[in-house]
Order: C-alpha cells, then structure tokens, then sequence
C-alpha cells in the first residue's frame, strides 16, 4: 500500500524549484520544517478516532435542502483502501480516483547501470587507459631489444689500401649482464700498428659476455622503467573504477529525479482529472440551483492552475528524460529517451542497520580506487629508491671475450689462427656520490608526504561513509514522516468532505484541504527521491560500482 502511494497524485507547481534545490543541498531542511507541522495534526487524529471513522463511513443523501456533494471527489485513505460502501452510488467509484495505476515497466536502475558499463563514452575512454599503459609498458621493453651493428669502412685511395666489414648482435639481459656476438673481417695493406684490424682470409668470430658485479646488479635504469611501467599498467585499474563508480553515481541521480518527475507529473494529470470530472457535477447543480454560479467558476480557476502546473511538471519530466538518454543508451551507443510508459515505482526504502556501518567502512577502505591508487604510488617510488641507493655503487663490471679467426693466415707470422680468451674488470667509481644522495632525499621525502595523505585520505573516507549514512538514515525517517503527513492529510480531507456534506463547511475549505493531500502526496514522492539518492551516494562513498 505504501508503495503505491509513492506515486499518490496531486499538483504542485514548485515542483521544479524542489529539485534545483535539492541538487544544491537546501530544499532538505525546509521540506522537514513542512512535515514538522503534521505532529500536533497526529495528535489530534489519533485522540480522534471514533469521530473519524464516523465522518468517513457517512454517506449523503441527495435533496432539495441539501446538494448532494458524494461525487465531489478528494483525495482520501478511500483511495488506497476503498470504504466498504455501496460503488453504485452517485460520485466517482474507487476506480475513477487519484490512486495511480501500478507500473510494470521493465526498465529499472539495473539497466542504466549496465547501460554505463557497455556504452557510456566517459567508461569506455577509461578503459582505454589500460591500452595506454600496455602501449607504455611496451616502450620500456625496448631497452631489451636485441641490437644488430653493422658497418664497412673502406680506405680505397693512399699507400695503404684496406677493406673492414663488421657485423655484431647484442642481447641486454635482465640480470643486467650482456651478451654480444661479432664478425668482421679485414683485408688489405695495414701499418703495423694497425695489425690487429686484419683478419685472417675467412675473417673472425667474436663472443662474449658482460656482467655488473656491484652498481646495476639488482636494478638499473631499464629495469627500473620497466618495473615503472608495469605498475602504470595496474595504476589505470583504480582510475578505471573512479570514473565508473563516479559515472555510475551520477546515473542513479538522473534516474530517481526521473522517477520522481514523472510521478509527480502523474500527480498533476490525476489531480487535473480530478477537478474537471469534480466540474461537471458542480456544472449540474448551478443548473439544479442547488450551487451559486462563483461556485463553478471557483473550480474552473482551480483547473486553469492544474493545467498549468502539468505544463511546467511535464516540461521537467521530458527534461529529465533527456538527461537520462546520457546514460542510458542502445548497444550502438545511440542515446535513448525514455517516456512515460517506461516509468516504474520506487522500491520500497529498507533502514540500515547501525552495526553494518563499520562494516562497510572497512570495506570502503579496502576497495575504494584512490587507495589503491595510493598504494601503487608508494611502490612506484619505492622502485624510485632502489634505482637512487643503486647509484651510490661503484660500477664494478667483469667481462670475458672469446675470438677466433677463421681461413688461411694472412701474415707471415701466423698470429691470428689461435682462439683467442680475454678476462677483466672494468671500474668506474663516483666519489662524492651527490646527485645519488640527492635523489635519495627527494624520494624519501615524497615517501613520507604519500604516507601522510594516505592517512588523511582513510580519515575522509571514514568520514564520508558516516555523512552518507547519516543522510541515509535521515531521508528513510523523512519517508516515514511524509508517509504519515500524507496519511493525515487524507484523513482531513476525508473528513472536511463529510462535514460539507452535513453543510458544516464550505467549498473553499474543502479545495483547501484536497490541496493539503495533493502536497503531501508530492511530500512522500520527494522524500522517496532523496532517499534513493542518498543510497546511491551511499553506495559510491564504498566504491561499489554496481549501484545496488
């Protein structure tokens, strides 16, 4: 029954004033000053319930003395429980009333959501982000591409005439060593202290092997980039998630002030429905003279207002449904705007219990991106570290190089032919070691900087948890207080409509009263609204990107 009354029809032309509020955060604390105004109204209700149930259970008896009013109808608790009396009687049935008919619409939040993570422009950009860091990762795998070298250098004119041919690979290793391989070959008249540039006639094969024994041992530049790059690739994943559960938050926004558009649009259409079904009855008294004709004309204003409220709350539901098409697209990508048949009921608000609170704390600081984001940071530099401590070592690197030439000799003295094996250490040590130093301070400075913003980043996102649910909590009691003021206002209603009936009140009281439920009624469909944003914030301050 409540449900059903989320959408419970009326009109209110600040309709659309409510939600440029509520975006802005100042509608909250104004609405609940409005439902603050019902709890002496409960108090009286509640002290008065024989005379209530009396009133309602009444029924008027048309006659010359008194105009028969039954048919003038009004926004009563009738309309969700219709009274046990008899349907054939003059008026309009419990069928013809303002109670809203149940939306069976397959379109819910689930599908926007989805629609997000399929088609939405910003999503798919951020998913691009990990082809981007593939791509970068890629680049710093080229310093361990294979090399080949080759050159030919020809002295063709002079007392000595020669030909040098080389051709050589190199393979950089992970380990930080190097292999190399070689062949050149040289022919032709060299001085003597050039001898070494000839070759025996088939020319020489070369091999060998390099490898840091201190400084570039562990890590070095490449391997650094490399690493660098790798935690590039896991760093697009957090940004990937901000943007989808940001993106996904904004959705469920658009969506419930599209829910709630359209409901308080239904509100309007039933109570327009409402006044003009009310207008031919009136209509058929002032002929009866049983009415006055200001009377009639008394009416006619009030279906003026209505249609012009509806113009403007029509205009602000066809606006949110173009906003949602941002989000809510086909499988091409092509926006879909969605109408009135597609509308649907908010579900049914469900309290959150105090002790999951500091679960789902937990749980935000495990899952929410920045942290993660954070986390990936701080191992980035860590690499940073390694890299900046490896550069305060010497440079100690041993080697071994293999050679031997192949074909006839190509001297008298036959010094090429045998394989040839050369051992050594290459040293090469910095001494004040300043710029290592300096690299030193700056990233354990960064280190604890990051170590800081992570513990006020956790304190944040501790506290925007709590205002969350703070808000949450807050909007489902509002739900119920609006539920309540609505209740009553069709209670009195109900009952200025009996007392006109007993010529106890007149018509303006009563269109008073009918415009106390319409009110209401938008009350609850609001206070609904705010509690299935306040979810959804919910739900983003813990990360979760599937909106539920």
């Amino acid at each position: 029954m409540c449900l059903l009354m989320a959408s419970m029809v009326g009109c209110r032309s600040s309709a659309g004033k409510f939600f440029a509020e509520v975006k802005t955060g100042q509608s909250s604390g104004e609405v609940q000053e409005h439902l603050a105004t019902t709890e002496s109204e409960t108090l009286q209700a509640d002290q008065e319930p024989e005379t209530a149930r009396v009133l309602i259970q009444v029924s008027g008896e048309e006659s010359e003395e008194q105009p028969d009013l039954t048919a003038l109808p009004l926004l009563t608790v009738d309309q969700l429980t219709p009274p046990d009396v008899d349907s054939e009687s003059d008026g309009i049935s419990a069928e013809t009333m303002l109670m809203p008919p149940h939306h069976e619409s397959r379109m819910s939040l689930e599908s926007v959501i989805q629609s997000v993570h399929q088609t939405f422009p910003l999503v798919q950009s951020a998913y691009l982000e990990t082809m981007l860091a593939e791509g970068r990762s890629i680049e710093a795998w080229g310093a361990f591409d294979t090399k080949a070298k080759m050159t030919s250098e020809n002295l063709v004119m002079g007392y000595y005439q020669n030909y040098r041919q080389n051709m050589g690979l190199s393979q950089p290793l992970m380990s930080g060593g190097e292999l190399f391989a070689g062949y050149r070959i040289g022919r032709g008249s060299y001085p003597v202290y050039y001898g070494e540039r000839q070759t025996n006639s088939a020319g020489e094969l070369k091999f060998g092997y390099q490898q840091p024994l201190a400084r570039n041992r562990e890590i070095d530049a490449r391997r650094a980039e490399i690493w660098r790059a790798e935690y590039s690739i896991r760093q697009a994943e957090p940004e990937i998630r901000a943007q989808v559960v940001s993106t996904v938050e904004d959705a469920s926004v658009v969506f419930w002030d599209w829910v709630a558009y359209g409901q308080i649009y239904q509100i309007g259409q039933s109570a327009l429905d409402l006044a003009v079904e009310r207008n031919d009855r009136i209509r058929t008294l002032v002929k009866k003279g049983q009415y006055a004709k200001p009377v009639l004309q008394d009416n006619e204003r009030a279906i003026a207002l209505r249609e012009a409220t509806l113009i403007d709350e029509r205009r602000s539901f066809d606006q949110a449904a173009v906003k949602l098409s941002i989000f809510f697209r086909s499988t091409d990508g092509t926006p879909i705007v969605l109408g009135m048949d597609d509308l649907i009921d908010f579900p049914e608000p469900v309290r959150i219990d105090e002790a999951q609170l500091q679960s789902d704390i937990n749980i935000a600081l495990a899952q929410r991106p920045e942290i993660y984001a954070y986390d990936l940071m701080r191992k980035k530099l860590e690499i940073d570290l390694a890299e900046a401590r490896n550069d305060t070592r010497a440079n100690v690197d041993a080697f071994i190089v293999s050679s031997n030439d192949l074909g006839n000799p190509t001297s008298s003295t036959d010094d090429k032919t045998d394989p040839e094996l050369e051992l050594g250490v290459l040293v090469d040590v910095p001494l004040q070691r300043r710029k290592a130093r300096g690299k030193i301070q700056q990233v354990e400075g960064k280190l604890t900087q990051l170590g800081l913003k992570t513990t006020l980043l956790q304190d944040k996102i501790t506290a925007e948890i709590k205002m969350a649910y703070t808000a949450l909590t807050a909007a489902y009691e509002r739900v119920l207080r609006a539920r309540e003021a609505r209740r009553l206002a069709e209670v009195i209603a109900q009952i200025e409509q009996r007392k006109l009936e007993l010529g106890e009140a007149d018509l303006l009281t009563l269109f008073l009263r009918e415009q106390y439920a319409i009110e209401a009624a938008e009350g609850e469909v609001k206070a609904l609204r705010e509690y299935h944003v306040a979810l959804a914030r919910y739900n983003a301050s813990m990360a979760n990107s599937s909106g539920f």
